[in-house]
């Protein structure tokens, strides 16, 4: 089974509110809604490929983060490993210019969990709370 690294950043407000990207048109596995970043590209660490993926899906250079966990994942054709970092939300989101996705949108960890996400999505989730209770 193939094995692939993604580098993933949950955006949080002051209200614990977590930004997601609409996936509508660019979805791999049917997921409606999703974190912003990607896969990680040959020789990249996982901060560098975060910081890239926002600036190619954002056209932002993400500058305050922190990492949060490594999670994986099983999918039937393919082995997901996500490196997941966090990012206060410092700027307006008409600041972002969004350039790749249908959207994006806050929502509270509630609504989160009720929309259409990827399974690796629900983990993130799982964590975020866990980290939402040391802030």
């Amino acid at each position: 089974m193939e094995r692939r690294d993604v580098a993933v950043v949950a955006f949080y407000d002051s209200d614990k509110n977590v930004l997601l990207q609409d996936r509508k048109t660019i979805n791999k596995r049917g997921e409606r809604w999703g974190f912003f970043g990607g896969g990680m590209e040959k020789g990249e660490t996982p901060e560098q490929a975060i910081i890239r993926e926002i600036k190619e899906e954002l056209d932002y250079h993400l500058e305050d983060f922190d990492y949060l966990k490594q999670l994986s994942v099983k999918y039937p054709d393919i082995f997901l490993v996500g490196h997941v970092f966090v990012a206060p939300l410092k700027v307006n989101l008409e600041d972002f210019n969004l350039q790749e996705g249908d959207g994006m949108k806050l929502f509270s960890m509630k609504e989160a969990r009720n929309l259409n996400i990827a399974k690796g999505d629900h983990m993130v989730l799982d964590e975020l709370e866990k980290h939402f209770e040391g802030i």
